[in-house]
């Protein structure tokens, strides 16, 4: 099935396209298995950006409440979506940069409760997608969960996933929302972003092989102090090949310039980022040097943030 672009594909650099590589190994093969896909950066600690564009309406009734947004990594100029979920239908949906559902991938026996977060990681030697089941509005959940599936090679209207993985986790300190995640190129850690008003706390799940493990308090983010300050909460996270990481709140876009780990990223001055006048944004996503959002919503609309500078 083709794959509609809105925007100059030569304007998004895919390292995955030469000689007719697969898009895994190259990503293996430059990142050491712990390639963010096509996400690139450059040295420069505050990046120019472009004002928002609105790419255009998803029109499709299966997506009413989107939630989480990550880049693909084997299919250049996708993305994975999906709604806040606790329907029980386990659907994942590949969405185009142009704003057009190219796929419905079922997770079959997923059964999710709530649906917040999703991320791609090529960390343990093949393309995976992590569906983070983290969300607790009412801080009342005993623990959380994690589904590993590895992502589709081939995108078809309809995809099916019959087993996947489930990583269950109690957090250390109890119950507590969560609607951001990602997964740290350096060491395949998985980074689970507390919802709060005035902090977030960075929970790392230091590998998925250990479903004993408890997540351990990472980093944390003071979200009083400036240029969070007045931006609310985190409500979706992203992370580039070089361990730079954006943050989207309530009310706002931040980044933070990465050399190799996103842990070390968040100890490092926060940019802003022209946010795009969504209602209730609850993804984004970076593709080549660019960033993608989607909110809540029937017929969201996916909006592109162009790096103009650094």
């Amino acid at each position: 099935m083709s794959i509609g672009l809105v925007h100059d594909p030569e304007n998004i650099d895919h390292p995955a396209t030469a000689g007719g590589a697969s898009p895994l190994l190259v990503c293996l093969t430059l990142a050491a298995l712990g390639c963010g896909g096509d996400k690139l950066d450059s040295a420069d600690p505050c990046p120019g950006w472009a004002e928002p564009v609105a790419v255009n309406t998803v029109a499709f009734d299966g997506l009413d409440e989107a939630s989480g947004l990550t880049s693909s990594l084997l299919h250049p100029g996708l993305m994975w979506t999906h709604n806040d979920d606790s329907d029980g239908d386990g659907q994942v949906f590949a969405l185009s940069t142009g704003a057009t559902i190219e796929g419905t991938f079922t997770l079959g026996g997923s059964e999710p409760e709530d649906w917040e977060a999703i991320a791609a990681t090529g960390y343990r030697g093949e393309s995976e997608l992590i569906v983070g089941d983290i969300g607790d509005n009412d801080a009342v959940r005993d623990d959380i969960t994690l589904f590993i599936t590895p992502e589709p090679t081939v995108i078809e209207a309809e995809m099916t996933a019959p087993i996947v993985t489930r990583a269950s986790f109690s957090l250390p300190d109890g119950p507590t929302d969560i609607e951001a995640m990602l997964v740290d190129p350096a060491t395949g850690a998985v980074l689970l972003f507390t919802r709060n008003a005035d902090r977030t706390d960075v929970y790392a799940v230091a590998s998925l092989d250990d479903r004993d493990a408890t997540p351990t308090l990472a980093a944390s983010i003071d979200l009083n102090t400036a240029p969070y300050d007045g931006l609310g909460a985190v409500r979706a996270a992203d992370v580039a090949a070089d361990g730079s990481v954006v943050l989207r709140l309530s009310d706002g876009v931040v980044w933070l310039q990465g050399n190799g780990s996103a842990i070390d990223a968040l100890d490092s001055d926060a940019c802003v980022v022209p946010s795009p006048p969504e209602t209730d944004g609850e993804g984004v996503a970076i593709i080549g040097s660019d960033l993608y959002f989607i909110g809540e919503g029937a017929s969201p609309t996916l909006w592109f943030v162009q790096r103009s500078s650094g």
